[in-house]
């Protein structure tokens, strides 16, 4: 008698309709792996206000570059001022430092000149200026006034005072008529009863400061008047609108050592108070 029992395979066999929503969470779970990987930092940046910031809308760029978008904007928990949540993009990660700078980018009229008359059309941005400090930072507060000189720019920062509020920020530093850098701050030191103006020498023109080097204040023109006459002094078109700063070592005197940054000296009224 033939046996014709069934045969039975203990193999189980996988529905080809699990196919696809396998397919669809391995290609779920790379593209959120992709998208972690990619994801550039959240940073926090505080300001004064508010104007000319808009969540989802205002850019952070760099060298014209967008670098970023601002997420969200809130009031900080003084309730003094905005906390302004940025996503930046992965590539600018690295530079993320202590002294790395932000400021919003909007029109302004001030001593140095106009500037940022193309956010009239396009609207406000954060510009971004990478610094040179301890990396990983993630929590910055925005500058108010967009910095003169940017970060790590070759130069010598000097401190000058006088006995009055003469100059004002974004004034021209010259050496024999040619605009070699620029003043950057001014301040009233109640200790000394003194205005502090710090200004900034562009390299190569820092080389020409030594420690007998004298900065006196140059107005749009002057009158000298002597034996032979009178005669007329006329700056450059810069000093006759704005004012300015000009150096240079006083006959007689040799050069001496030259000067590192933070090195302090007078700002004489005119050049002939310093031949007094």
């Amino acid at each position: 008698m033939t046996d014709n029992a069934p045969s039975i395979s203990s193999r189980s066999r996988v529905s080809p309709l699990w196919i696809i929503p396998i397919v669809a969470l391995v290609a779920g779970v790379w593209m959120v792996a992709q998208s972690y990987l990619s994801e550039g930092p959240t940073i926090t940046i505080n300001f004064e206000t508010a104007e000319g910031l808009a969540a989802g809308k205002t850019k952070v760029k760099m060298l014209s570059v967008d670098v970023g978008l601002v997420e969200e904007v809130t009031l900080n928990e003084a309730m003094d001022g905005v906390e302004v949540t940025v996503s930046l993009e992965k590539a600018v990660t690295d530079l993320l430092r202590e002294d790395t700078e932000f400021w919003v980018v909007r029109a302004r009229v001030g001593a140095g000149g106009i500037s940022g008359v193309g956010t009239l059309l396009s609207g406000g941005y954060i510009q971004m200026a990478p610094g040179t400090g301890s990396p990983g930072e993630r929590a910055f507060t925005g500058l108010e006034i967009p910095p003169r000189t940017p970060v790590g720019a070759p130069g010598t920062r000097l401190t000058l005072n006088s006995a009055e509020a003469s100059i004002s920020a974004g004034d021209p530093i010259i050496y024999e008529g040619f605009k070699v850098g620029r003043v950057e701050s001014m301040v009233f030191d109640t200790e000394i009863k003194r205005a502090r103006y710090e200004i900034f020498i562009d390299a190569p023109y820092n080389q020409l400061v030594h420690e007998n080097t004298r900065f006196w204040n140059v107005s749009g023109f002057g009158i000298d008047a002597s034996a032979e006459g009178v005669a007329l002094r006329v700056g450059t078109m810069d000093t006759i609108l704005l004012g300015g700063v000009a150096f240079g070592t006083p006959p007689g005197l040799d050069d001496g050592a030259s000067v590192t940054d933070g090195a302090e000296f007078r700002l004489y009224r005119t050049y002939e108070d310093i031949l007094k």
